[in-house]
């Protein structure tokens, strides 16, 4: 094999409804959160993958949206 012989991940979920659903909303919140905001800062991070889908990962809740951003090096 060539190249890298290791690698690095990390990975951001939030899930918002109604006004907290916004993408600006769930970049706010992981950006006042320590963890990740270390994943988007990481200076070794190269590749982003970003998932987004309706719902909420909880029964009951409507008008929400989850959201992903993977990370990688």
């Amino acid at each position: 094999m060539h190249g890298r012989s290791d690698w690095s991940v990390g990975e951001n979920i939030a899930w918002g409804s109604g006004s907290l659903s916004t993408p600006r909303e769930i970049m706010n919140a992981w950006m006042h959160s320590a963890g990740h905001r270390q994943n988007i800062l990481h200076r070794e991070f190269r590749v982003v993958g970003i998932g987004i889908e309706r719902g909420a990962p909880v029964a009951g809740v409507s008008d929400a949206i989850t959201y992903t951003t993977d990370f990688g090096s």
